[in-house]
């Protein structure tokens, strides 16, 4: 497998540390960012083929990062998945949904399911 490089924005630690050991245990080169602040930040100095996304972080929300990785010639050309407990039905996503490709709840997201989805995503 080409190892494919990835952001993972995630502000709790320990989903971040299990979602990262995965990851790079399947190829995965993972970056990682535990606040929106620093996730601009390398969304924009790293070359990545997929951002994931948490909404809720502290410093800047997910809606606020997506904002400014997109105001970035690089970062409008990025992938984004938004990772998130907040149901999609609940929260008004209609100012990024036609910037995201799609969007997964982490309370179902088990690192194994995250590997295959990025899997099938990346026709792995």
């Amino acid at each position: 497998m080409q190892k494919k490089p990835l952001l993972l924005i995630e502000d709790e630690e320990e989903l971040s540390q299990l979602y990262r050991n995965a990851l790079e245990k399947s190829g995965y080169i993972v970056f990682t960012s535990k606040d929106g602040l620093q996730g601009i930040d390398k969304a924009i100095g790293k070359d990545v083929e997929l951002i994931l996304l948490d909404l809720m972080m502290p410093m800047a929300d997910g809606r606020d990062v997506l904002a400014m990785i997109r105001l970035n010639k690089k970062g409008k050309e990025i992938p984004v998945i938004i990772i998130s407990n907040l149901n999609p039905g609940t929260i008004d996503l209609s100012e990024v949904d036609d910037q995201i490709i799609d969007y997964w709840i982490k309370a179902e997201l088990t690192p194994l399911k995250l590997v295959s989805r990025l899997n099938q995503y990346f026709g792995l």
